[in-house]
């Protein structure tokens, strides 16, 4: 996560993963306006759960990678990534599940989540 932002890599310069301090900087309006396009979107497919999940991979401000919660009425938005250091074939980083749900992540599934950054 320090030395690779995935999203200005594949959509262009004016993009990057979802910080900590973005996630911070947030208002209620706006937690509240991303669940409300996520689930009209999810609404159309049974599978939009994976895809229009809430919870989003985020770059912390100490550059490691951390799961950030989208979710509007979280009391925790934001989370230490921990996994395993080897695990098997089977294992999915996508699933993750922390802090008893106080941040909505419990047992969320993860995904990447890009901001552009307009000046």
């Amino acid at each position: 996560v320090s030395d690779v932002d995935l999203c200005a890599d594949h959509l262009g310069p004016e993009w990057r993963l979802l910080g900590e301090d973005d996630i911070a900087a947030f208002t209620p309006e706006v937690y509240a306006n991303i669940k409300g396009a996520l689930q009209k979107s999810s609404d159309a497919f049974s599978w939009g759960s994976f895809y229009f999940s809430l919870a989003a991979y985020t770059k912390g401000s100490d550059q490691t990678l951390k799961i950030g919660s989208l979710f509007p009425d979280a009391t925790s938005r934001v989370t230490d990534a921990s996994y395993p250091t080897s695990s098997g074939p089977k294992f999915h980083l996508e699933i993750h599940s922390v802090d008893g749900g106080s941040s909505g992540l419990k047992s969320s599934t993860v995904t990447v989540r890009c901001i552009r950054v307009v000046e």
